[in-house]
């Protein structure tokens, strides 16, 4: 079970992925040097999740920007995720609780802590293809337009209560969209 500094530190990073997703190392500042930029930069940036594309800086998880940062067995492991959530969350919705349960099965033994910070990039880098929803009082998944911050607090806390379902655009939303 992580410590309570480390779980402190990767919620910290989990708002900087959510808000700052744009800029160039989350905007940590190159002078200083606090817990969460220490997470960000071993398992992040590191593993080539954060890349500076044409479109700016971006989360990256499905090898269409490929870096010297880049991890193959980080890229294998998004590809195996993203197979399994088109399986499982196209007709469905899937709760993030089972998406790390399936990271922290064999053979990719992830804890917990790593989890979450995956599902964050995964999330930010498949917006538009991900719809999410959130598990409100009357224990009714609804819809969530875009990811908040109240969902990534039940994405740290209560994953069961937090889910996606995977789309892709067909050609005439593709059409719709450009016009």
């Amino acid at each position: 079970k992580p410590s309570g500094n480390a779980n402190s530190a990767t919620k910290k990073l989990m708002e900087r992925m959510l808000n700052e997703a744009f800029v160039e190392d989350l905007g940590f500042a190159n002078n200083e040097f606090p817990p969460e930029k220490g997470i960000y930069l071993s398992i992040i940036k590191n593993n080539g999740l954060h890349q500076n594309t044409e479109e700016g800086f971006r989360f990256i998880v499905d090898g269409s920007v490929s870096d010297e940062s880049s991890n193959p067995k980080i890229a294998a492991l998004m590809e195996d995720t993203l197979a399994f959530i088109k399986r499982h969350a196209v007709e469905e919705k899937l709760t993030i609780e089972a998406l790390y349960n399936f990271w922290m099965a064999p053979p990719y033994g992830i804890t917990i802590g790593i989890c979450r910070l995956l599902c964050m990039a995964l999330l930010k880098a498949q917006e538009g293809k991900i719809a999410f929803y959130d598990l409100d009082s009357t224990n009714t998944f609804i819809y969530i337009p875009e990811l908040d911050q109240e969902l990534v607090d039940k994405i740290f806390k209560h994953p069961h209560e937090a889910a996606i379902r995977y789309y892709e655009h067909t050609e005439i939303e593709g059409h719709l969209i450009k016009t």
